[in-house]
């Protein structure tokens, strides 16, 4: 018999970050830098179906959205998610929490006969963990995006559009550990 709960595509109640759309980007990044899986989370809107938010994909569009503009950084920092999630075009962004709930005892091979696709896993109707049903999610979920100044410091967030440890506004975004770019993060304790 199998359980999902062995898959490397299973990951513990607890290590994928779920959050409310009311969050700022800002306090959603800051909280992803802390957190043991930072490379994406579950958005949980009332009303609407949950959804599963790729981070570096958000936060490249917000960055091509907003590009060197202080303004801009600081007022889409302010933003709630939920909002500034509604701006883009969501394909590239999100995915699907599946509705309906999977038990422990699972086949893996319909899962992954499926689109990309996220879905809570319970053991007897206790949610123990959520299954990315492939790589391109379950990779995602591994990487934390860091924002980086002008001056090519990492940061864990966007700040207000600034960087953490000089007054360079943020340029760019990549993921943590990417080799192409400067890898000195600031700020990660706050």
């Amino acid at each position: 018999m199998s359980d999902l709960r062995q898959s490397s595509h299973f990951v513990p109640r607890g290590e994928l970050v779920v959050i409310e759309p009311e969050q700022t980007l800002r306090d959603v990044y800051h909280t992803l830098s802390q957190a043991k899986r930072g490379g994406g989370f579950v958005i949980r809107q009332p009303g609407h179906k949950d959804n599963y938010v790729r981070a570096d994909r958000l936060a490249k569009a917000v960055q091509g959205a907003v590009g060197n503009n202080l303004r801009e950084w600081e007022r889409f920092s302010a933003a709630p998610v939920g909002e500034l999630i509604s701006r883009f075009p969501t394909a590239d962004i999100l995915v699907d929490v599946d509705q309906n709930r999977v038990e422990t005892s699972a086949e893996e091979a319909p899962l992954q006969n499926r689109s990309d696709r996220v879905f809570a896993v319970v053991e007897g109707g206790r949610f123990v963990g959520w299954y990315l049903n492939h790589e391109t999610v379950h990779d995602a979920s591994t990487s934390r995006t860091v924002f980086v100044c002008s001056r090519g410091h990492s940061n864990p967030d966007p700040d207000h559009g600034t960087c953490y440890s000089c007054p360079s506004p943020i340029k760019s975004t990549r993921e943590e550990g990417d080799s192409a770019a400067p890898t000195e993060t600031v700020g990660a304790s706050l």
